[in-house]
């Protein structure tokens, strides 16, 4: 701004000056205001182009300076957390399956019936297991084979022997721990055998079933049952 002012000071002088030394005033007055307002508009042109020019790079560099400020303030976004890959359980091994081994289990010796008579005694004894007495007869089935009998708590076998081979044929319980056909048991009442076999002879504390090959005793104290009893006929 100053410069601008200095210079059109100078043109005026150098005006005033021209006019003093006799020259046409219309022609150079004309002429001198005609340079001094060329030289004052590139003047004041080139200042304002400068100004222009300097009001431009101070706005640049303001903006270079704001997002070099703003870069350095943006605020750092944390990456996404990554999450590990999880393994799936694994289930624990197991065993191969192994076959079991299935014992045949022993025969029953705890109830008793007609498909015993006349059978191999040599099972169920074994069952059994210790009797508590044993004796032998000579001769006293019709046929005259020798009979043993067996006793055990609550229990009574006696077999016939034929050909070294020892065969049930009476079968009596007289004690709990032991049941016949139908779950008939000591202490059973007569209601309930009569359920299991129906209607039988009565004689006297005896009530006999008669079948084709054997017969059953039940034997009564009142109405209660004392023993039970498998006898084939041989």
């Amino acid at each position: 701004m100053n410069s601008r002012i200095t210079s059109a000071a100078a043109a005026l002088i150098i005006a005033a000056a021209l006019t003093s030394c006799g020259k046409d005033k219309t022609s150079d007055k004309s002429s001198v205001t005609l340079e001094m307002n060329t030289t004052a508009a590139s003047e004041i042109t080139s200042g304002e182009t400068s100004a222009t020019t300097k009001a431009a790079e101070t706005t640049t560099q303001k903006k270079t300076t704001e997002a070099a400020a703003e870069e350095k303030t943006e605020p750092a976004t944390d990456a996404p957390a990554t999450e590990a890959p999880t393994e799936a359980p694994t289930a624990p091994p197991t065993d191969a399956p192994t076959d079991a081994v299935v014992t045949p289990a022993a025969p029953s010796v705890n109830s008793f019936g007609a498909d015993n008579l006349l059978s191999d005694a040599s099972p169920i004894l074994s069952s059994l297991g210790s009797y508590s007495g044993r004796s032998v007869s000579q001769a006293c089935t019709s046929s005259g084979n020798d009979v043993v009998v067996y006793t055990y708590p609550s229990l009574e076998l006696q077999c016939y022997i034929d050909g070294g081979i020892e065969y049930i044929f009476d079968i009596k319980i007289m004690g709990a721990g032991y049941s016949a056909e139908g779950g008939l048991t000591i202490g059973s009442s007569r209601s309930d055998v009569e359920a299991v076999l129906g209607t039988g002879d009565d004689i006297s504390s005896i009530v006999c079933y008669y079948h084709d090959a054997y017969e059953v005793d039940i034997e009564y104290n009142g109405d209660t049952v004392t023993s039970i009893e498998y006898y084939a006929f041989i």
